[in-house]
């Protein structure tokens, strides 16, 4: 699906994968599916990386065994690296700007290109671009979430590859997902802030802007029939404005009553500068009109919807005020 729409707006469109018993180095996606590239790092990097040979790498990690098999046994965090090593050997001139974004997602090129242009960033600068995530800046500091799409320049992407190369090719034995190397796991946004930052590749400021409202969203597009039950009780249940200050701010940190287990405790930044109140118990959707990231389609049927919302104008239930726009950029 994501070969034959969203990734149409992009400029080049390359998959990833580690599948069992294939030989194959690359293959191309259907005509009808974008004719892409798509990509064997099994091959390209054998030994390094394992296949895709169970079924609970398929699938998100919904329960306490799944996580502790993909922590175990899942490849997602030496897969994110080799990508971005593999396209630095063998495609770092054939565009300015890289972008990993998962399958599920629902990723705006002409936003990304906009957004760039805007904020002045130049193709050496060695700076990355995504939503921001706080939730463990206590611990293995913040990072930008994966599945919306991390943004590399050119510089960033030979930086990091510089470092990769250092690594090794070993495996560690034991996960580590505060530490920069090849392992097991599936946390792997959390462990490519470590390379990041160990090559001295910073976050790009401009992603939120001047309201604190990001570019990207760790959900779907806010209509009412793309979003989980969960999130429609979270945006239906707003605080009203007229509470004790204390008592509303309380309530903003909290969720179902613990104080700082909101989404905005660890980013009161970004709540301070307009305290949108729709919002008080869903950070997620305080985001820019301009956006280029939107995230969690597991369902194929609304993922082809959102494309159809964004770029042929069919309408959705919208459950805020939100309403995104699709930038274009003028040939000069």
């Amino acid at each position: 699906l994501v070969g034959g729409t969203f990734a149409r707006h992009c400029d080049v469109s390359k998959f990833f994968v580690a599948p069992v018993g294939d030989w194959r180095q690359a293959w191309r996606l259907r005509p009808e599916d974008g004719s892409h590239e798509v990509v064997n790092l099994a091959q390209a990097f054998a030994g390094t990386i394992g296949t895709d040979m169970h079924a609970f790498m398929r699938v998100e990690a919904v329960d306490e065994e799944s996580r502790k098999q993909l922590t175990l046994h899942g490849n997602l965090m030496t897969k994110i690296l080799l990508m971005f090593l593999f396209v630095s050997r063998h495609h770092s001139s054939q565009a300015e700007l890289f972008c990993r974004v998962d399958l599920d997602a629902a990723f705006i090129a002409e936003n990304f290109r906009a957004f760039v242009v805007v904020s002045g960033i130049h193709v050496d600068d060695k700076v990355y671009v995504g939503l921001r995530s706080y939730w463990l800046k206590y611990k293995l500091g913040a990072y930008a979430d994966g599945g919306a799409g991390v943004c590399l320049t050119r510089g960033a992407l030979l930086a990091l590859a510089s470092h990769l190369e250092g690594l090794g090719s070993a495996p560690l034995v034991h996960p580590q997902p505060g530490r920069c190397a090849y392992q097991s796991g599936f946390n792997d946004d959390v462990m490519l802030a470590q390379c990041l930052r160990e090559a001295n590749i910073t976050w790009h400021t401009a992603s939120e802007d001047a309201l604190g409202r990001a570019y990207a969203s760790r959900g779907p597009l806010p209509c009412w029939e793309h979003m989980s039950v969960e999130d429609r009780e979270l945006v239906a249940s707003s605080l009203p404005p007229t509470l004790d200050r204390r008592v509303f701010l309380s309530a903003v940190m909290s969720r179902r009553g613990a104080f700082g287990k909101s989404a905005w405790y660890h980013q009161m930044h970004r709540f301070a500068l307009c305290e949108p109140h729709r919002l008080a118990n869903f950070a997620d959707y305080w985001i820019s009109p301009f956006a280029f990231g939107f995230h969690g389609y597991k369902d194929l049927r609304l993922q082809g919807e959102a494309y159809e919302v964004i770029y042929e104008g069919r309408s959705c239930n919208r459950s805020l005020d939100f309403r995104h726009q699709v930038m274009s950029i003028a040939s000069t």
